[in-house]
């Protein structure tokens, strides 16, 4: 799916299906207060990275966007998320190989629905 929240909304109703809670970051992006700014973007996402038990990311990136045009959010994510000892379930055409991305992420999969399945099955 092109757009960032297409593989979400999958994911969403997967994961819902199986009784898993999720947080959608793309949620509550414009809130009735007006646009919400990037700072308070991210400390939301570090209040549901706090609460949350398993982290799947999406670096599946298009070929139009080179590895160093990846989403800065996501990759501080991850970090967070491998500082609080989170699986972190993946799936990337640009960083598999990379030490960096090799030594926090958890497992690695080909496409969105084999990380579901393996989340619901072994988690």
């Amino acid at each position: 799916m092109a757009d960032g929240n297409g593989w979400r909304k999958t994911a969403v109703d997967y994961l819902t299906e199986h009784d898993f809670a999720y947080y959608n970051p793309y949620e509550g992006v414009n809130s009735s207060h007006g646009k919400v700014e990037p700072n308070e973007i991210l400390h939301k996402d570090i209040h549901f990275l706090d609460m949350s038990s398993i982290v799947l990311v999406n670096l599946d990136l298009p070929e139009t966007i080179p590895s160093k045009g990846a989403p800065f959010f996501t990759i501080g994510e991850m970090f967070l998320a491998h500082r609080d000892r989170k699986p972190i379930i993946a799936y990337t055409n640009c960083f598999k190989g990379r030490p960096g991305y090799e030594a926090i992420v958890t497992k690695t999969l080909p496409n969105l629905e084999e990380c579901l399945e393996y989340i619901s099955s072994v988690y």
